[in-house]
């Protein structure tokens, strides 16, 4: 896109006109006549959308294991198992 605007700047510089990196995709199919960038953007909306839900439903299974995590140490805590606290194991090997 960076490549079309610097070559739109380049074409329009004898007339004073200067396009913003800035542009966006509607301006795009505008200046070119190209109805191929309507159909970018929509797949794009669509794209960032499905993204933004996905990011709230992760969200949503985070918070969930954060609860069940914290939950859970609660839970050994009360019965007396502290497992945040380092233990020592041991190390068996079985001899050939």
């Amino acid at each position: 896109m960076k490549k079309l605007v610097t070559e739109f700047n380049t074409a329009h510089a004898g007339n004073g006109a200067r396009a913003s990196i800035d542009m966006n995709i509607n301006t795009l199919a505008e200046i070119t006549g190209d109805s191929d960038f309507n159909g970018i953007r929509s797949m794009l909306k669509s794209l960032l959308q499905s993204i933004e839900e996905l990011n709230e439903f992760n969200k949503v299974l985070i918070d969930r294991s954060l609860k069940y995590v914290r939950n859970n140490i609660n839970f050994l805590n009360l019965h007396g198992v502290n497992p945040t606290a380092s233990k020592t194991g041991v190390f068996l090997a079985r001899e050939a």
